[in-house]
């Protein structure tokens, strides 16, 4: 088979070299666009806190640690600490109430525990540093 080859104009060649036409930028609703800025937005502050529970989990151990082997003055010190940094952690909470107790500082372990739910576990380790003048004080709930 023979080809020939099939003379163009100058118009045809411009034709053909000319790019295809531009595809429209593609956009997203605003909704979906708020909600990606949100979103990483929440990431970041999640991360920003991050270096801050690190810390209060180890001075959580590091409390429970000393309170378990009788230093009672560095358990309240560590785990002031973690209470400072995770406020509202029930797990820091109970343990420095547990530590208060241990160091004589009833009334400040008191405080700590206002409107706390205690688990049976959470009650039985505390009770183990709390004097039994402050028992009286809580009240099983269902």
């Amino acid at each position: 088979m023979q080809t020939h080859d099939v003379p163009t104009s100058a118009a045809d060649s411009a034709q053909e070299a000319a790019p295809p036409p531009r595809i429209p930028r593609h956009r997203y609703p605003l909704p979906i666009v708020l909600a990606g800025v949100v979103t990483l937005a929440a990431a970041a502050y999640s991360f920003t806190l991050v270096p801050g529970l690190v810390s209060a989990q180890h001075d959580l151990s590091a409390g429970r640690a000393a309170l378990k082997n009788g230093d009672y003055v560095g358990a309240t010190v560590r785990l002031t600490r973690a209470h400072t940094e995770a406020p509202t952690s029930k797990d820091v909470t109970v343990s420095l109430a547990e530590a208060e107790f241990a160091s004589g500082q009833g009334s400040s372990a008191m405080e700590l525990l206002r409107n706390v739910k205690l688990t049976e576990s959470e009650w039985t380790e505390l009770k183990l540093y709390m004097p039994e003048s402050y028992q009286q004080y809580f009240q099983p709930v269902s």
